[in-house]
């Protein structure tokens, strides 16, 4: 009996199977073998030569830092050359770890030794030479001695035995190349073998089976046919054998059984048209209900997302999509009519172009008439071009919807097209009229809330954008709402938390921040009982997180009706203004104190020069005390002046190239005491600065007294001028004293105006507390900084640091003469001309004392040679004056009193061409200097000035041949002055 096919079949794949098997397992573990050696090779010659790389890093690195060293003795290097040896010798070991060759071990060893020597004899050689500056010996060392050539020698054997480790890899690599290609060969003999052995089983498979197979498949085949012929082969034992003979015996059983199976057939043919009937009404039937149930499905979202979204825009697409999908339609829009709702516009399948183009024609057309009518249209048009794109040949069909409100009018309008050519049947729009009233009723609802929400949050903006803490307090003393500054006061992190926490913890949370909490809660409760009258307020005190004054007061809160809704309780933060109150009361007493004290002397020695006859010593020595507190008096005024000025910004520069240095020299000068040695240091020539010269002499002047003031035992003082450490670009001022010093507290605050250390050993030397704020101010102006570093009981040092001028001062400037004094002494430069006038100068003055003084301190100079002085107090006098005969020179006050002042004098003037060419000076208490210049002026004095600055200015505007001081206005600023 033969074997059966399964058992033939599994032997003639099992043993080309066994043989692909043993061949790949034999390939597979030499290749795998071979890959791991090849990877082991490769890694330990890739390891050696990055570590001989790192190696010679780290060595040059070492060399680098030594030479850097020995260049500039920077003891930042030596740290470096420890870190690089370190470097240097964790490389040798990590090279030496590696498996070598007995030549790389002798290589590396002699590296080793050479680098040994480099850092035992050369690194220290090397570095105590550049220490003593040796250079010579360095040479030396760097060539005669051999340094250079030994470092070379081993940065050379280093590089040599890299490109051998190079070398190795380039020859494992090869070896590995003609390893693959034998591994290649021989995976295509064995792949052959394996294609010869398939060809062999397939070919007996096919002898054996396969023959058999394919008769009993023509027999199939005819049996298919109709044609009942048995199988003829079959003398085997196998299941081919067993397939034959069932098959016959199958043939004779379809031919027995093939008569009833065709009467059945007939049966069940009349019965299967039956089913499929059915089955078709069925379908028809399901199909209905589905389209109910999608229908009832679309109804019920659009009802849950018009209940549940108050968002407008949301609902209104979400309307929208339900809409489109209900009716059919394939485009549509909805409009909210009110454009200030934001969000009032929703579209499905519509471009930019074609939304822009339906909202400007919205109240025109089938739109408009919609919106007139209040009913719903439909209208039957062609396609638009950009809607062709669908169907060519259909009609459009556009549904127009009105969406009324409660009182009946339109509020939006919803626009449904479908572009399929079939109209909006009566059905289709009684449901979507049905529909939309709910549309309606939710959009209305949506919008109240929207505006009610915006109100809301337009309300609370305005609370939390408030710098006064606002609550709002219930009938029954319940918090209601509060703004995020109460929350910063009283100690809550966000408004929101009023509606979380207790009363007992928020009671315990204020009155920790409370100096005095029973009086504001007493307030507090007797404002909610209506004890109160509104326009009671409490003052307290915080303490918590920091020192504060605050002050409060209370509203009601009534209806319409005049019911008590709640009470707004506010609480603002006084402290600014409290600290300024008790500024202004010290500045007060302050300034009574420094105004009295210098007149109280004057008016003293004046009584005694009128009363007595006093000797001519006296007298002068008088005057003299007289002279100083009158420029005391003057300097408290200007310092007056100079904060309005600074304050409303109309405080003039006049800037020009200028050496701090000198300014620095000229002030030292005049400040010099016996109680007070004043040392100067010049550290740079780099100190030309742009600056207001007068101003930076005043900066320089107050740090300076202020130095002396505050050093009442004496000491030394010492101003330095150098470079900025911080600002290169700055030349630094630095002004030390060893006085009393600065609290360290009192630092930030003492550029303030009007604030002063409270301390009795200041508050006895005196001040206004306006120096320093003017110094700040001056200094900022030009784009400087100013600062202080001060030990209590040490001294102090105020720096200040300006910008640098890319240019140089001018040769020409003296180096030692302040910039406030004139270049020369007038009665110097009148005796030396005897040049003679004939005219007169006229004084425009409402003053009579300053008009009788100038008059006469210019009379006794130029009466002599010829010029009259006259003199007017009004602007009205002076115009007539000057018409009926021009002066050779005018000085003009600007603020004459009534009638005319000093501007329009000018104006005056300019409009008259005679009087173009008169030189006029101005002598006013203002500081406008650009807008006098503005109308072209010879120069500008400001009040109070030394008479001899008056009488030097007048004579040399006299003097010149040519005059340039003619009145001259622009065009646009005497439009500017018209009001056009």
């Amino acid at each position: 009996m033969k074997t059966s096919i399964v058992n033939r079949l599994r032997l003639l794949l099992l043993i080309p199977l066994i043989v692909i098997l043993v061949l790949s397992a034999i390939l597979w573990t030499f290749n795998l073998r071979e890959l791991n050696n090849y990877s082991d090779e490769m890694s330990v010659l890739l390891e050696k030569r990055n570590q001989l790389r790192l190696l010679q890093h780290a060595f040059e690195g070492e060399v680098s830092e030594l030479r850097g060293f020995m260049a500039i003795r920077n003891e930042a290097f030596l740290a470096s050359i420890d870190a690089r040896k370190e470097e240097t010798f964790k490389r040798l070991k990590t090279y030496s770890n590696l498996p070598l060759t007995e030549k790389e071990r002798t290589f590396i060893k002699e590296i080793e030794r050479d680098i040994h020597i480099y850092n035992d004899e050369y690194v220290p050689h090397g570095i105590k030479l550049a220490k003593a500056v040796n250079y010579q010996t360095i040479s030396q060392l760097a060539n005669g001695d051999g340094l250079t050539k030994f470092v070379n020698s081993i940065r050379s054997r280093l590089e040599v035995q890299m490109e051998e480790h190079t070398q190795e890899l380039s020859y494992a690599q090869v070896v590995h190349k003609n390893f693959i290609i034998y591994s290649l060969g021989g995976f295509l003999t064995v792949l052959l073998f394996i294609v010869g052995l398939s060809f062999w089983v397939t070919t007996r498979f096919g002898r054996e089976i396969g023959q058999p197979l394919h008769k009993l498949t023509n027999s199939a085949q005819r049996l298919s046919e109709g044609e009942y012929e048995p199988v003829t082969l079959l003398d085997r034992n196998d299941e081919l054998g067993q397939l034959a003979q069932a098959f016959n015996q199958m043939i004779k059983d379809i031919e027995e059984k093939e008569t009833d199976l065709l009467s059945q057939n007939q049966e069940l043919t009349a019965h299967q048209e039956e089913l499929y009937a059915q089955q078709l009404e069925l379908e028809e039937a399901i199909e209905k209900l589905t389209e109910k149930e999608n229908m009832l499905m679309r109804r019920n979202q659009l009802s849950t997302s018009l209940t549940t979204d108050i968002e407008v825009g949301n609902m209104l697409s979400k309307a929208l999509d339900s809409l489109l999908l209900l009716t059919h339609s394939h485009t549509g829009a909805a409009i909210i009519l009110d454009e200030k709702i934001e969000g009032r516009i929703a579209s499905c399948g519509l471009s930019t172009e074609q939304i822009d183009k339906l909202l400007n024609h919205l109240y025109s057309g089938m739109s408009g008439r919609a919106i007139q009518e209040k009913s719903v249209h439909t209208l039957e048009r062609p396609a638009l071009a950009e809607e062709q794109a669908h169907h060519d040949a259909y009609p459009v069909h556009d549904l127009y919807i009105p969406l009324l409100n409660r009182e009946g009018d339109v509020m939006a309008i919803l626009i449904l097209t479908r572009l399929s050519g079939i109209a909006f049947s009566p059905a289709n729009i009684d449901e979507t009229q049905a529909l939309a009233r709910q549309i309606s009723l939710a959009i209305e609802n949506a919008v109240s809330y929207s505006k009610t929400q915006r109100a809301y949050s337009i309300n609370q903006a305005i609370l939390d954008s408030a710098l006064e803490g606002i609550a709002l307090i219930g009938t029954s003393g319940e918090m209601l709402a509060v703004n995020h500054a109460w929350c910063e006061m009283y100690g809550l992190e966000k408004p929101e938390d009023i509606a979380h926490i207790s009363p007992n913890s928020l009671n315990t949370k204020i009155r920790q921040r409370l100096k005095y909490p029973d009086d504001v809660f007493s307030f507090y409760y007797r404002a909610l009982a209506g004890e109160l009258d509104e326009t009671e307020e409490l003052t307290f005190e915080m303490v918590e997180p920091s020192y504060r004054v605050m002050k409060m007061y209370h509203q009601r809160v009534a209806s319409e009706h005049g019911d008590t809704l709640g009470w707004i309780i506010v609480t603002r933060d006084i402290t600014r203004e409290y600290e300024v109150d008790q500024m202004k009361s010290e500045f007060v007493s302050t300034v009574s104190h420094e105004l009295r004290t210098p007149l109280s002397s004057i008016l003293g020695f004046v009584e005694i020069m009128l009363q007595r006859k006093i000797t001519p010593d006296k007298q002068m020595r008088y005057l003299n005390t007289i002279y100083k507190e009158a420029r005391r008096l003057t300097n408290l005024i200007n310092d007056f002046l100079d904060v309005q000025r600074m304050e409303s910004g109309k405080q003039e520069y006049i800037k020009k190239s200028i050496r701090l240095g000198n300014i620095v020299q000229d002030v030292i000068q005049l400040q010099q005491t016996s109680s007070h040695h004043i040392v100067f240091q010049q550290m740079t020539e780099k100190d030309v600065i742009m600056a207001d010269c007068e101003k930076i002499q005043q900066v320089i002047t107050n740090l300076l007294s202020n130095a002396i003031k505050y050093s009442p035992g004496g000491g030394t003082i010492t101003v330095t001028v150098d470079a900025c450490a911080t600002r290169p670009q700055d030349v630094c001022l630095h002004i030390q004293d060893e006085g009393l010093g600065i609290p360290e507290e009192a630092i930030p605050r003492l550029f303030e105006k009007f604030y002063r250390v409270d301390n009795s050993d200041r508050r006895k030397i005196g001040g206004t507390g306006l120096g320093l704020a003017i110094c700040a101010e001056i200094v900022k102006a030009h784009n400087g900084l100013i600062h202080v570093h001060s030990k209590l009981g040490e001294g102090s040092t105020f720096t200040v640091s300006i910008p640098t001028s890319i240019g140089e001062a001018p040769l020409s400037e003296p180096k030692s003469r302040p910039c406030s004094l004139p270049p020369s002494q007038p009665q110097a430069a009148v005796t030396q001309e005897n040049q003679e006038f004939i005219g007169h100068i006229l004084i425009v003055e409402d003053d009579e004392s300053l008009r009788t003084y100038l008059s006469e301190e210019l009379g006794n100079s130029l009466l002599r040679r010829g010029i009259e002085i006259k003199s007017v107090s009004n602007g009205e006098k002076a115009l007539q004056s000057i018409e009926q005969i021009p002066p050779l020179l005018l000085i003009l006050d600007i603020m004459l009193g009534e009638g005319k002042d000093g501007w329009e004098i000018l104006k005056e003037m300019k409009r008259t061409e005679k009087l173009h060419s008169i030189p006029v000076v101005i002598s006013s208490a203002l500081e406008e200097k650009e807008k006098g210049y503005g109308y072209g002026i010879s120069d500008y004095l400001i009040k109070p000035y030394p008479a001899e600055k008056l009488t030097s200015t007048v004579w040399n505007l006299l003097q010149q041949t040519n005059q340039e001081g003619h009145v001259f206005i622009p065009e646009e600023k005497e439009k500017e002055e018209k009001g056009e």
